[in-house]
């Protein structure tokens, strides 16, 4: 009789501790659920004040000749003030929730910026391939496509779109472009 006690008391030691893990897995999944919607939110807010910030710089270059003078790297910071200090407060808003690789591509686009933008007193603190750019939009540029790779990376989109690639016959070393 002793034995069968043990197994029934070993039972419900184990049925306890797998409730109890039930219970935890239920919290961490809602926390989960709940962080990768703020993220979701996050990469949306920050992709469309990013994307604002990056067409008026590109509207900007558009027409300028290169290298860039002293005059129309200033001209630069003050065309896109607004929208720079726009796309900061987004930002630091979601900065708490966005992967730590996101957040350097976003960091390194912002430094692309101020190399290309940085006026004479300062351009000695920037690499001359950034101050004396041939091709300022093509380097900003360059840096806005990482940001969005990393964010297609991040959603799970580029994941889903070789997928979709193999589904359809494509190879698997294909590429989406934007």
């Amino acid at each position: 009789m002793t034995w069968q006690s043990f197994v029934i008391g070993l039972g419900g030691i184990l049925l306890g501790a797998f409730s109890t893990y039930l219970a935890f897995r239920s919290r961490i999944s809602k926390h989960q659920e709940l962080m990768y919607k703020r993220q979701l939110e996050g990469f949306g807010e920050v992709i469309v004040a990013l994307t604002n910030f990056y067409i008026k710089i590109q509207n900007f270059l558009a027409d300028k000749e290169t290298p860039l003078t002293d005059e129309i790297r200033i001209q630069l910071r003050s065309v896109t003030l607004n929208e720079n200090l726009e796309f900061y407060r987004i930002f630091q808003k979601w900065l708490i929730f966005l992967p730590a690789n996101f957040a350097n591509k976003l960091t390194h686009f912002v430094g692309v910026l101020n190399g290309i933008s940085a006026h004479s007193q300062i351009v000695s603190q920037y690499p001359t391939s950034l101050t004396n750019a041939s091709d300022p939009g093509g380097l900003i540029g360059g840096a806005y496509k990482k940001i969005i790779i990393q964010a297609r990376i991040h959603l799970g989109t580029e994941a889903l779109s070789q997928n979709t690639l193999k589904l359809i016959g494509k190879t698997h070393g294909t590429q989406i472009n934007f």
